[in-house]
């Protein structure tokens, strides 16, 4: 049986920290990209900085769908066995159902029913913490990430937040990364929002490795 189309997607409240880092242009964009990852459409290259925080969007997002999907397939697995037990009974009933459906009714249900599966996925989400080094390609990274966030920050990193830093490990130096956790530490901002500001703005500048930041040390006496 075929998993029904999914309607409907979450969005989590950590992530506001880092959306409000970009424009109101790359906040467009990074809605645009969600919305066609999500309806089955091609996800455009995204700047830098949305990039990075779509990719740490994108792994949850994959795993909301797959505990829906698997949700659905229970579900209808459930159904048809109960089916079985007393088909004539149920046989009744649907056609009664079919006769007396209501549009409305029917719509509501629907609704009814999305909400209950995306209940069961935020109930499943903290159980999907483990590194499992065997199937996980980044597991390695994912390691130095967690140790790094635990250092600075003296507590894990949410998985939504995991997901933020592999992105950054992906796409920045491992040197800026380190520099821009010491800052949060020294700073007192001892948060992810924090770090993505402090490597914007190395950005900014033209700084994305330690070699570039040694260079405007040279020029400016900045760091």
């Amino acid at each position: 049986m075929a998993v029904e189309k999914k309607k409907s997607f979450l969005l989590y409240c950590d992530l506001k920290p880092q959306i409000d880092l970009l424009s109101y242009e790359d906040k467009g964009r990074l809605l645009e990209a969600i919305f066609d990852h999500e309806c089955g459409g091609e996800v455009k290259q995204l700047p830098p900085m949305a990039q990075i925080v779509f990719k740490g969007m994108e792994a949850q997002l994959t795993r909301d769908r797959q505990r829906y999907e698997e949700t659905c397939s229970k579900r209808a697995e459930a159904g048809k066995k109960g089916g079985l037990k007393s088909s004539q009974k149920r046989s009744k009933m649907k056609q009664k159902e079919a006769n007396e459906a209501d549009i409305d009714k029917e719509k509501e249900k629907e609704k009814e029913k999305e909400k209950d599966i995306e209940k069961d996925i935020e109930i499943d989400k903290d159980n999907d913490n483990d590194i499992d080094k065997e199937t996980d390609p980044f597991a390695e990274t994912r390691v130095v990430c967690n140790k790094m966030f635990f250092k600075a920050f003296g507590v894990r990193p949410s998985q939504m937040e995991e997901e933020l830093l592999l992105s950054l490990y992906a796409t920045v130096d491992e040197d800026i990364i380190e520099y821009a956790f010491e800052q949060a530490v020294f700073k007192n901002n001892k948060n992810l929002s924090y770090v993505l500001g402090v490597i914007k703005n190395l950005r900014s500048l033209g700084i994305n490795n330690m070699g570039d930041m040694y260079e405007y040390d040279m020029k400016t006496g900045s760091f």
